[in-house]
């Protein structure tokens, strides 16, 4: 959220109407005086506007991705002392606010597997000692709604298999190998929850790329595999809303040949 060009976090839920922002600015220099929340999840956005106060408005998740990653050692530890000070400051909050259980636990989360996500994709294909990476869990259904765990997830399949760290273009012919691959790895190592929406948003992902056959053919492959049937029945849905979407814009474009 921009506020006379000033940025700041924002948490928003589906669905959730309750959420108020009252600002006050200062009319002597129009600044910004004070920023207030109420509804369901102000504590929340109280938080993060406190943590980007805190670190002189500098965002530590961005500010990850410009540490200089040549000697991987020093942008380890780096890296390390971030997510740490982070980390301390969730927890000074936990204590004097009431923010909900599974918001400390979706924060904790996002940091971790951040960090450990900008250690392993950055040491792709080099020969390091495994103390360099984080220990951190590989199946973890307490990280599902995580960003940065998949991409952890993503990073690790792909060294596992030695596959291209970022996947090769659409019109290259390894496309529907890689994913294949990538996709046979992922179901022979995840499990539970963690299993079900990586094989969901690899396969979505797939579709908005117009790549339908090979998202049906992985469908069908793997639909027997996920333990909760809701993403298979979401991912069908997906595949014949885009296949009917295909087929009036063939019949149209037809009509419109010969018209």
């Amino acid at each position: 959220m921009f506020i006379d060009y000033e940025p700041g976090d924002i948490f928003l839920v589906p669905g959730d109407s309750t959420l108020i922002v009252q600002v006050d600015i200062d009319d002597t220099n129009y600044q910004i005086d004070s920023l207030q929340f109420e509804g369901e999840i102000a504590d929340i956005c109280q938080y993060l506007q406190h943590k980007y106060t805190r670190f002189q408005q500098t965002q530590i998740r961005s500010t990850r991705n410009l540490v200089d990653a040549t000697d991987l050692s020093i942008f380890s530890s780096k890296l390390d002392s971030m997510a740490a000070k982070e980390l301390a400051f969730l927890a000074e909050q936990e204590v004097f606010s009431t923010l909900p259980e599974w918001f400390v636990n979706f924060e904790k989360t996002d940091i971790l597997y951040q960090k450990a996500y900008l250690k392993r994709s950055n040491a792709y294909n080099r020969d390091l000692p495994e103390s360099y990476h984080d220990r951190i869990p590989f199946n973890n259904d307490a990280a599902m709604f995580s960003y940065y765990y998949y991409l952890y997830l993503t990073a690790y399949i792909n060294e596992v298999g030695q596959l291209p760290p970022n996947g090769p273009a659409i019109s290259d012919p390894n496309y529907a190998p890689y994913h294949q691959k990538q996709m046979a790895l992922a179901d022979s190592l995840l499990e539970g929850g963690a299993h079900d929406v990586f094989m969901t948003r690899s396969i979505f992902n797939i579709l908005q790329k117009e790549k339908l056959d090979l998202a049906a053919s992985l469908l069908d492959e793997y639909e027997g595999r996920f333990s909760s049937k809701k993403y298979a029945r979401f991912l069908k849905m997906q595949l014949k809303i885009r296949k009917e979407n295909e087929l009036s814009w063939s019949y149209a474009n037809f009509l419109a040949r010969f018209s």
